[in-house]
């Protein structure tokens, strides 16, 4: 494969992986946190951007940062092929996190009166043109969409911060903390934990270069932006409110009215949501080909048998709103476990293992 992508690509991945779903079912995360859900996040991003720069900061001292080379390399190789089995269930748990939020939206929103079958197949027909492309012509794609995406967000912000009443978000650490709280700030670090659906695109990387420095950048976007959002929310809506809402930045962005007239602020949020996804979507199914590209003889067949999977376990998960809101407890302690954590323990033993044959070198010069 040739390597497209530079260390300000990377910074777009990040983004696009890890805002859309924190900012959508805000209030599955606000149930537990009320107006105190801010400062839970602040706390999930401080975790994130520890661990997560652990481990860009280990595979950046490999001659190349490739995660699964690294992981064969220096974990055993039983474990290794353990380790990236599962890796990749948490990365198809995305993609179909991806398709049941996006279908369920509009379907719950929109088309109640329709089948949600309907709209698994809108969401995923396309889908299947695009994954089976180079990967160059995926990495135009998600840097068009979310450019489109970014001044789509930057527009709804500005129009909705009028309707926004700050004082819903006081006062501050109000309650003691409780299981709720930890159970707040577990749920929205599995949410986050999205950001290492990136990790394979680090062998596409042409450079190494500022890769720890833009990092770190895109984490402060990230923490900014999803901090914003969820500040947003609560301040629009207050907290009660918030968390007896499906998708609250929808009623949200309904509110928008100018000149008491022209009413279009649903218009932005459909497209975040329905752009957000499929980019999310995209970069979940390609980072599975990715992990097994030596072992797949057939992108169209692989492809095809990955949407087939997707489209039946979306369809028994979304179809009931309150089915997927349920089974978002289990999704979200699953990426922590999944995505996080064992790239976590792959890096922490790949440093113990670099800091031991440093040390042998040293020894023996």
């Amino acid at each position: 494969m040739k390597n497209y992508l530079s260390t300000k690509h990377f910074v777009i991945l990040i983004l696009a992986t890890t805002l859309i779903s924190l900012r959508t079912y805000s209030s599955f995360f606000i149930k537990y946190g009320k107006q105190d859900t801010w400062v839970y996040l602040l706390i999930s991003l401080l975790i994130l951007i520890l661990f997560f720069y652990f481990i860009i900061n280990t595979l950046s001292k490999l001659d190349s940062p490739d995660l699964v080379k690294s992981m064969k390399k220096y974990l055993p190789k039983p474990i290794a092929h353990i380790f990236l089995f599962l890796f990749s269930i948490g990365l198809l748990l995305n993609a179909i996190e991806s398709t049941s939020i996006e279908s369920n939206f509009i379907y719950t929103n929109l088309f109640l009166e329709s089948s949600i079958g309907y709209y698994l197949l809108l969401f995923l027909v396309p889908s299947i043109y695009l994954l089976t492309r180079k990967f160059s012509s995926i990495l135009v794609f998600v840097i068009v969409a979310f450019s489109l995406l970014l001044l789509n967000d930057g527009i709804l912000a500005v129009l909705i911060e009028p309707y926004k009443n700050y004082r819903y978000i006081f006062p501050i650490l109000h309650n003691d903390l409780n299981i709720d709280s930890i159970k707040c700030i577990l749920f929205l670090l599995g949410s986050l934990s999205s950001i290492c659906i990136v990790l394979p695109y680090l062998k596409l990387l042409n450079s190494k270069k500022d890769l720890k420095k833009n990092t770190l950048i895109s984490l402060l976007f990230v923490s900014i932006i999803t901090i914003f959002s969820i500040i947003g929310v609560i301040a629009t809506l207050g907290a009660e409110r918030s968390a007896n809402i499906f998708y609250p930045g929808f009623i949200q962005s309904d509110i928008i009215q100018i000149l008491e007239f022209i009413e279009f602020g649903e218009f932005f949020y459909i497209f975040r949501i329905v752009v957000g996804f499929f980019i999310k979507f995209v970069l979940s199914g390609y980072a599975i080909f990715l992990i097994y590209h030596d072992k797949i003889k057939s992108k169209k067949i692989f492809f095809s048998i990955f949407l087939v999977v997707v489209l039946i376990l979306s369809y028994l998960v979304s179809n009931n709103s309150y089915i997927l809101f349920y089974f978002l407890k289990y999704f979200e302690l699953a990426s922590i476990v999944l995505l996080l954590l064992i790239p976590l323990i792959s890096c922490f033993i790949i440093s113990i293992k670099l800091k031991v044959n440093s040390n042998k070198k040293s020894i023996a010069n």
